[in-house]
């Protein structure tokens, strides 16, 4: 199975000025430099989205899916990974498949989710629609994702993400370093310390 996501875009910050003020060591009063750090805070949480797959925010989401894994024999259902977290209960929206008449929306009743830390499982009616073979991606899932608010992202991702901004501002665009071997940057760009924080958290299956 293969997908793809398009993830709606941020509608403020996953963290706040005065934290990262407080984390740089800048008196929260000053907001000279309050549109650098906004710039900053937006291009690490951006890169931690796209290394995790896991969206420090709330957002809609529409996974499309080439194809459904078959389940249990013994159960009428196939299924497909929802691979943007966190997802709760009640997130998705909207299920459509495909067919060759055009879109044809999937009742509730006809599918389940299963929300997982990592990525929740969505239980569709075997047999259910009938996709159109010449569509890339026949099945559209719409659902919400990410964290409520700074107060619900793990400490630990938080603690990464500062030290990214912190890192982006010392270094200015530079590695700060001459590579993985010499304790620098890996190829993303990430420096290896704060790679081994936001590896806990990383949904690595986004193609399988």
């Amino acid at each position: 199975m293969t997908d793809r996501y398009e993830v709606s875009a941020p509608t403020g910050l996953a963290v706040s000025l005065d934290t990262v003020k407080l984390f740089l060591k800048i008196d929260i009063g000053d907001i000279s430099r309050d549109d650098e750090l906004t710039l900053l805070i937006a291009d690490a949480t951006d890169m931690v989205e796209r290394y995790t797959n896991r969206l420090l925010s709330p957002r809609t989401v529409v996974g499309k899916f080439d194809s459904i894994s078959s389940g249990d024999c013994a159960m009428p259902y196939d299924y497909a990974w929802l691979r943007r977290a966190p997802i709760n209960d009640g997130a998705v929206t909207l299920v459509q498949l495909m067919g060759v008449s055009g879109a044809e929306t999937i009742v509730a009743a006809d599918y389940r989710l299963k929300p997982f830390d990592e990525q929740a499982r969505l239980y569709l009616i075997r047999g259910i629609g009938t996709p159109d073979p010449f569509e890339p991606y026949p099945l559209r899932v719409t659902f919400t994702a990410g964290y409520a608010n700074e107060a619900a992202i793990p400490p630990a991702l938080l603690q990464g993400l500062l030290e990214l901004i912190a890192f982006f501002d010392a270094n200015r665009g530079d590695c700060g370093g001459c590579g993985e071997a010499a304790g620098g940057c890996n190829a993303l760009g990430l420096p290896q310390s704060i790679q081994a924080k936001l590896a806990m958290f990383r949904i690595r299956r986004v193609f399988a």
